[in-house]
């Protein structure tokens, strides 16, 4: 009996073992499928926000238009847009001097070159547009200021 009672044990304590050893690799597979789920989602949103940012700053661009009155939410909006970059761009180094010669010189050749390094980091098939054509606006005049 005592033989049958040892085996017994043995065979309980290697379910056991086995058991602990299955939950605990099954635990950390979670975690690391966890953690890059959460990394693949934040890239996500925030690719999303440098989207946004750029489709943003492309539709406003006619605020920099000087033969017509903008309202003021307008180029509120406009230098949101451009104050977004330099958070949401803060690692790509060509789209913060991009930026950086555009401040310090705002001319259309700087806009439109930053326009295309924002576009080309985040995909958008910029390379495909004429600076006339990032440049040109699309405007009506507007009643009101």
């Amino acid at each position: 009996m005592s033989e049958v009672i040892s085996s017994a044990l043995i065979a309980g304590g290697a379910a056991i073992f086995g058991a602990f050893v299955g939950g605990a690799v099954a635990y950390l597979a979670a975690i690391k499928g966890f953690k890059m789920n959460s990394q693949a989602v934040e890239s996500t949103e925030i690719k999303q926000k440098k989207v946004e940012c750029v489709v943003n700053l492309s539709g406003l661009k006619w605020v920099l238009g000087s033969y017509q009155l903008v309202p003021d939410e307008f180029k509120a909006r406009f230098l949101f847009e451009l104050n977004r970059i330099s958070v949401l761009w803060s690692n790509d180094r060509e789209a913060m001097k991009s930026l950086r010669d555009f401040f310090a010189d705002r001319t259309n050749e700087r806009l439109v070159s930053l326009i295309r390094r924002l576009c080309t980091s985040v995909n958008l098939p910029a390379e495909a547009l004429s600076d006339a054509e990032i440049q040109n606006v699309f405007s009506l005049p507007m009643m009101g200021r």
